[in-house]
């Protein structure tokens, strides 16, 4: 499946796994966790400053929910490839 923007909220909704019952509130309030991690990303790319929980929080929530794969391809989608090597690689100071 080729993702544009008229499908990807489609595409997370395929791949949205709660073992709960799911409603659209808490969907879009999984969704915006990637505008977060883009937001960490962009301020550690900035300032050099990186909040590691809180990155690890939101990528390991969506993990769950959506799963490793979907996850990945969501990402991918959503953050700006000049933030990729920051997801791929860990700074020195989590080494």
């Amino acid at each position: 499946m080729q993702l544009t923007k008229d499908n990807i909220v489609l595409y997370a909704a395929k791949n949205y796994h709660t073992p709960k019952s799911i409603d659209s509130e808490e969907f879009f309030s999984d969704l915006k966790r990637f505008k977060y991690i883009k937001r960490l990303l962009r301020k550690y790319h900035d300032t050099g400053i990186l909040k590691e929980r809180l990155l690890l929080n939101h990528l390991i929530v969506l993990h769950n929910v959506f799963g490793s794969d979907a996850v990945a391809t969501l990402l991918l989608y959503k953050i700006q490839e000049e933030y990729w090597p920051t997801l791929k690689k860990a700074p020195p100071a989590l080494k």
